[in-house]
């Protein structure tokens, strides 16, 4: 019921013996015609349910995390909550699903809030721009430190590994087009947009893949403070007025 007929685009023409389309093009449409329709569909609306429940599933659940985290650390001292941040955001960061945003935005709540009830109290705008400063740098730290590792254990070491080059897509024209920049000398405009503006994790793997120079990465990598200096600010501004309780943040 299903099968259809390849059209006589690609069949040869009357009383010649020329393709309308490339050799290569006709073998592939004729393997086509061979296919069981019906089962083919069937397999491809399964795998965009799947793709669909990990893509919403993933954010959902990074944002139900995140917010326990926050509840968690909350009555802890400041020096524990900037370690166990750091250390949590850099899984994330690690995590080929998870985007550098939550990241960023956990910084912004938990650590701005907690440095202005430690530092100030309620209502001290000095102690909410120390805090916000202090979200700022541990983000940026977070940030550097994961360059390091997906660029030199995981691109480097791991990135003849076909799981690794999947994960990056290596053969895609997107990855490609960022590949012929970022394998360019030196730091310019282009390549800095790429490092600060791609995707966290396949961009940095990238560059381990292609052998750049690791400090032509982290210069590059540097600007991501002008993503992470707005994305804290206006996570921090949500709770600028949360109130500060005694023996914690709130």
């Amino acid at each position: 019921m299903f099968d259809f007929v390849i059209s006589d685009f690609c069949a040869r023409r009357d009383h010649s013996h020329q393709l309308w389309c490339t050799r290569k093009i006709a073998e592939l449409l004729a393997s086509v015609q061979r296919w069981r329709l019906t089962s083919v569909l069937t397999k491809l609306l399964y795998l965009g349910m799947i793709y669909m429940t990990i893509l919403v599933g993933v954010g959902k659940l990074t944002a139900v995390l995140l917010s326990w985290l926050n509840e968690t650390l909350a009555s802890l001292p400041l020096t524990v909550v900037l370690i166990v941040y750091v250390f949590v955001g850099l899984f994330m960061f690690l995590n080929p699903a998870i985007p550098g945003v939550p990241v960023y935005i956990t910084g912004g709540i938990l650590v701005t809030h907690k440095a202005r009830c430690d530092f100030g109290g309620d209502g001290d705008a000095t102690a909410f721009w120390v805090g916000f400063s202090l979200a700022c740098a541990s983000c940026w730290f977070i940030k550097m430190l994961s360059v390091v590792i997906q660029h030199k254990i995981i691109g480097e070491r791991l990135g003849k590994m076909v799981s690794v080059r999947t994960l990056i897509a290596r053969n895609s024209d997107t990855t490609r087009g960022m590949g012929f920049i970022l394998s360019r000398k030196g730091l310019d405009l282009a390549k800095t947009w790429i490092l600060v503006a791609g995707p966290d994790w396949p961009t940095t793997v990238l560059t381990g893949v292609l052998g750049c120079p690791i400090w032509s990465v982290l210069g590059g990598s540097c600007f991501i403070m002008v993503l992470i200096a707005p994305t804290c600010l206006s996570a921090a501004a949500l709770i600028a007025e949360k109130k500060c309780v005694a023996g914690g943040s709130g």
